[in-house]
């Protein structure tokens, strides 16, 4: 209304040219009438009209400033200041100041204009304001609740030290009783965490942090059982020795080795070698160990006479077993499960009996059989 604009965009007839230092924009058109126009610069109104062009002439164009006002924020937790709470408006962020302010200085006018602030362990606060004068924003940040959360870890009968446990983003090593733990967890429902102990399984699980609280942690023993398996003098290499549900061959030593088995009982073992006979059996895996297997020849010529059959095999659980040249009286039959679950147990009285398991799941079984200082190895197959 009074003195030039520079660098205004003026944009008519297609194209677009800013101001001059005397506030011109000239224009060569042809002949029109109500040709629209536009005028744009930041700070300012956009304005807009018509002209005819019927004549060189001069479009006298008044910009209107837009209100600047300053906009401070004003941060507590309801009854102190908080400090170093980052306040995001209008395009840029600033940190609160010891006294909980944070200013914004030359902010067009608008409505509704945007904030949010946060702060670590705060709730996060956010609203909308309307620039339309120079004003103060009151804003309550409320503390996000915290508690202790303290792991109790244990073999079930012992406290566990030195157990590593993960949670919220540290880790934290049990003490002597067992303990580990972590103060002022915000709060948080289905929080993840582990538990690692060399010679225990890891346990993990989650947790909800909405009070101060013991979480009950049971690890459960491994170990490692060795199988060494020989001939009765020498050892015997490459042997297949299946357990825990696991395959490996022995070494040059007729070791096999089994690292990290869960504590149990009676875990079923078979040992294989081609031109042996099978050796099977149970371990209780309780404890480091020793399993020593002894693999026998399979039987040559003189002994073709032992022989047994189950059948049919595979089945539904109904079969016959036959055997021939078992001499001792005191054979037995004995069948396991796949986790060494002894099922089935009887004295051999003739050389065909039935067996009836159909009240058992389909799978895999293990049949042993004891005659005299012989054993005999078979697998059964339900389905």
């Amino acid at each position: 209304g009074t003195n030039p604009i520079e660098g205004a965009a003026v944009s008519f007839e297609g194209s677009t040219i800013n101001t001059d230092a005397s506030g011109n924009a000239v224009f060569n058109v042809l002949d029109g009438t109500n040709l629209p126009y536009s005028v744009t610069k930041t700070g300012y109104f956009d304005a807009n009209g018509t002209v005819d062009a019927d004549a060189d002439k001069t479009v006298d164009v008044v910009m209107n400033l837009i209100p600047n006002y300053n906009i401070t924020f004003s941060v507590t937790d309801g009854t102190n200041p908080i400090e170093n709470a980052t306040v995001t408006f209008n395009g840029s962020a600033i940190n609160t100041d010891a006294s909980g302010l944070a200013v914004f200085n030359n902010v067009e006018q608008g409505t509704g204009l945007t904030y949010s602030i946060t702060k670590t362990g705060y709730y996060t606060a956010s609203g909308t304001v309307d620039a339309d004068a120079d004003k103060t924003v009151d804003v309550v940040m409320n503390l996000i609740p915290s508690y202790d959360i303290t792991f109790s870890v244990t073999d079930e009968t012992n406290p566990v030290e030195g157990a590593a446990v993960s949670f919220n983003g540290s880790s934290v090593n049990t003490d002597a009783s067992g303990l580990a733990v972590f103060n002022n967890v915000e709060e948080g429902t289905g929080l993840t965490y582990w538990v690692t102990k060399t010679g225990f399984e890891n346990a993990t699980g989650t947790v909800d942090v909405d009070a101060d609280k013991t979480v009950d942690v049971v690890l459960t023993h491994t170990y490692t059982i060795t199988f060494n398996v020989t001939d009765g003098t020498n050892p015997i290499v490459s042997a297949n020795v299946n357990f825990d549900n696991r395959n490996f061959a022995t070494d040059t030593n007729g070791d096999a080795v089994f690292p990290n088995c869960p504590e149990a009982s009676a875990m079923a073992y078979i040992v294989s070698k081609s031109g042996y006979q099978n050796a099977s059996g149970t371990v209780d895996s309780d404890a480091e160990k020793t399993v020593d297997v002894i693999l026998n020849l399979e039987a040559g010529i003189s002994d073709i006479e032992h022989k047994i059959s189950i059948v049919p095999n595979p089945n539904n659980g109904l079969f016959t077993i036959k055997t021939k040249g078992l001499n001792s009286p005191n054979s037995v039959i004995e069948i396991y499960s796949v986790s060494g679950k002894k099922i089935y147990q009887t004295n051999i009285n003739s050389s065909s009996f039935d067996i009836d398991l159909r009240h058992q799941a389909n799978g895999i079984y293990f049949i042993k059989i004891t005659a005299g200082n012989q054993v005999f190895n078979s697998k059964l197959i339900i389905k």
